[in-house]
């Protein structure tokens, strides 16, 4: 086990003390837990799919324009894609349960919503520090883009959007060719690369770590806070006493 997931596996100690918190105050009425089906996941988890994938399509522009994407030939699809595709999936629905359901909701329980969605994102970016090509800028990133995933829970009250947009964004960035947090597939469908300084593109951190792509998440936050909305009201956390997280999970 390398650094970073024992990083990663140390959040599971927080995360399990403020869940008990998190899961007593959704017993309450004071919030939720953003666990529930009903309705259906299914639109929620679309619609965080096409914003990612959009978002994506924005980033491989965004990189073109500077010049410092060089598209490669079409290499097609392999069994390997598909396994990652999956792994993601399955990874990012772990993740979002204990960062942002248990983690986050209970630190909201305790200092409130916004100050939550901050801690949160610079604390489940630390582990980053230890990845391949790390440094001050991909740091930021991380934090960027943990902003973005906690705002994802927050606007659309349940964390469904957030794991289809996390899956999107991140399966088709190793799919086109790019880094994602030092991780990169030996043969993607695009075997196209990037040059330029590290600090535009991210270098061997992956463009979430460069300038293109954190400027971007700063885009996907505007446009979160604007218009994303789920299908249900969006995450709320009552006083002591009160019923206004309605107790749903």
């Amino acid at each position: 086990m390398d650094t970073q997931m024992v990083a990663n596996a140390l959040l599971l100690v927080p995360a399990a003390v403020l869940g008990v918190l998190a899961v007593r105050a959704r017993r309450r009425g004071r919030t939720r837990l953003g666990l529930s089906v009903r309705p259906g996941p299914l639109p929620d988890l679309a619609r965080g799919v096409l914003f990612g994938a959009v978002s994506v399509g924005v980033l491989y522009g965004a990189l073109a324009a500077t010049g410092t994407l060089r598209p490669g030939p079409f290499a097609g699809v392999t069994a390997v894609l598909v396994g990652v595709a999956v792994y993601f999936l399955v990874l990012f629905l772990v993740e979002e349960v204990v960062f942002r359901a248990l983690l986050m909701t209970g630190l909201g329980v305790v200092v409130g919503r916004t100050a939550a969605l901050v801690v949160t994102s610079v604390l489940v970016a630390v582990p980053y520090v230890f990845s391949t090509g790390s440094g001050v800028l991909p740091v930021v990133g991380a934090v960027a883009t943990n902003l973005v995933n906690g705002l994802a829970r927050w606007r659309t009250g349940r964390i469904w959007f957030g794991v289809g947009m996390r899956w999107a964004w991140n399966t088709l960035q190793v799919a086109l060719g790019f880094t994602v947090s030092g991780y990169a597939l030996a043969t993607p469908v695009l075997d196209q690369s990037t040059t330029g300084p590290s600090w535009l593109t991210g270098g061997e951190y992956g463009p979430e770590g460069g300038v293109v792509g954190i400027a971007l998440r700063v885009v996907m936050i505007v446009v979160m806070v604007g218009v994303v909305r789920g299908s249900v009201p969006a995450w709320t956390i009552g006083p002591r006493g009160s019923r206004d997280g309605n107790g749903a999970a």
